[in-house]
């Protein structure tokens, strides 16, 4: 396992996404808290994400009706709302109270109920009773050998990772990554493998089913240029060049007024049974 460690960290420390989540967190908490009104629209969705995952851990039995599952990193609640709306009992945890607020927003339009919200740092939550199951959601909190074994101490069933199985799929995303910071994307693939060889050699039998499905996006180009805008802005591009630059790169995707983009979503979900306490 020590060897799997030192790996999973060293490649951390050479993703440009994981360095900057280490190095200048206050940054992500900024972004997260300008973008959660539009975060689920613009990102969270991606051709019905939430949905799909729920009835991905409900059929495999991971997740079933009355159990209680903590999201963590909840965000606006693309994946703690359709569980609770088929019935399981959410704990939506995140630092973030914009996201808290536009998770509840959209739970109260949708009368969805059976979601508590905790804004809590991750690894400063030690609740008195553990958990059926303990989800991460694209959560780089969990993305580590000391997420893993925390996740772990708040569960008495089941832990889950849905992870991206492959680089960046959508191709304006590809071309603003280039044109602004100047290089190819950054993959963060790695961490399914690291992830799933720690696991295996911890002897925690993981189960691994990767789902795909293809979706158009499509957002008003002002939204999609101020979001843009302030993610950049996490690593330290900014500025009138950078919002020109911007600019030019999603004119070349608009259609009717809205950015456009047909894309591949790819992901995995990874899960074990969890230490018994």
């Amino acid at each position: 396992m020590h060897s799997w460690c030192t790996a999973w960290n060293e490649a951390k420390a050479a993703s440009p996404l994981a360095h900057s989540q280490k190095e200048t967190p206050q940054r992500w908490q900024a972004f997260f808290e300008a973008i959660s009104d539009c975060y689920h629209a613009m990102w969270g969705d991606q051709g019905g994400l939430g949905p799909r995952i729920a009835d991905l851990l409900f059929s495999e039995g991971i997740a079933y009706p009355s159990c209680r599952v903590l999201d963590a990193g909840s965000g606006p609640g693309t994946v703690s709302i359709p569980l609770a709306e088929r019935g399981a009992r959410i704990t939506a945890l995140d630092y973030s109270e914009g996201m808290l607020r536009a998770l509840s927003q959209r739970a109260e339009s949708q009368g969805v109920k059976g979601i508590e919200s905790l804004c809590t740092p991750f690894f400063d939550f030690k609740p008195d009773e553990a958990f059926d199951l303990v989800l991460g959601c694209f959560f780089p909190a969990a993305l580590s050998p000391e997420g893993l074994k925390h996740m772990e101490s708040l569960s008495s069933g089941h832990c889950a990772l849905v992870l991206s199985s492959f680089r960046e799929q959508i191709p304006f995303c590809r071309a603003l990554w280039r044109e602004i910071m100047g290089y190819e994307p950054p993959s963060g693939d790695f961490h399914l493998i690291y992830a799933f060889g720690f696991l295996f050699a911890g002897k925690k039998a993981p189960n691994i089913k990767h789902l795909s499905w293809a979706y158009t996006f499509m957002s008003p180009l002002e939204e999609t240029q101020a979001f843009f805008s302030r993610y950049f802005e996490i690593f330290d591009r900014k500025g009138p060049s950078v919002q020109s630059d911007i600019a030019r790169v999603l004119k070349g995707f608009v259609k009717d007024g809205l950015v456009t983009c047909a894309a591949d979503v790819k992901i995995a979900l990874l899960w074990w049974r969890a230490y018994q306490h």
